[in-house]
């Protein structure tokens, strides 16, 4: 049971990456670029995922809400987009850009990986993917966070903007930054709260001086 436990999910993972793959002359090139991204976004979370399982959490505001939104961006993000790609299913609701679009958004993807992996670096420990505080958490002012609040919701807008042009699919393509907005819009607010609760005067001026998801260059 523990063999299949340690081993099952790897090897569904290279069969769904193998089976994409096959398809890649059915569903283009972006199809590959999604599949690569998505790889190495994967490879990047889940060291942090591992390290930071052992936080002790003080604050949280984790509840029914957020784990149906979690839920949400994850079928629109990855589940429907895997499906799609694999089985064409939802082949009907393709749309056509230009040839030259998918190369656009290689670009703005890789940008939006480089932003993701540079916020799980400069969070380190304080890195969850709900709402929690741990014990012993820092406001993090440095690196992509001297500018921007949350860099991580900028980065995961730009790989979802990227993923719409990468597998041109009304729901497959776009579900992903559906669900997301949908996230945000609910979540943002919770999470500044909460980080306000926890460090006052000194997030009230994080927040002056930073933009949500946009550089804010102070004089």
């Amino acid at each position: 049971m523990n063999y299949l436990k340690q081993y099952l999910p790897a090897a569904a993972a290279i069969l769904i990456c193998g089976l994409i793959l096959w398809r890649v002359p059915i569903n283009g090139l972006g199809s590959l670029v999604w599949l690569v991204g998505s790889v190495v976004m994967a490879a990047i979370r889940r060291p942090h995922e591992k390290i930071n399982a052992a936080n002790i959490t003080t604050r949280s505001k984790q509840d029914w809400m957020e784990n149906l939104l979690l839920a949400g961006v994850f079928l629109g993000g990855l589940i429907l987009p895997v499906a799609h790609l694999i089985t064409g299913v939802f082949s009907d609701l393709n749309y056509q850009v230009y040839d030259f679009v998918w190369i656009f958004a290689s670009v703005l993807f890789t940008f939006g990986i480089w932003l993701f992996w540079r916020s799980h670096v400069d969070l380190g420990k304080n890195w969850n993917v709900s709402l929690h505080v741990r014990e012993g958490h820092n406001l993090t002012t440095g690196g992509v966070y001297k500018r921007i609040r949350h860099p991580m919701y900028a980065s995961i807008f730009i790989v979802y903007l990227a993923q719409a042009l990468l597998i041109q699919n009304w729901l497959a393509g776009c579900a992903g930054i559906i669900s997301f907005i949908l996230l945000y819009w609910i979540r943002v607010p919770k999470e500044e709260a909460m980080m306000l609760e926890e460090f006052g005067e000194a997030y009230t001026e994080f927040c002056q001086t930073r933009g949500r998801i946009l550089p804010k260059w102070n004089k």
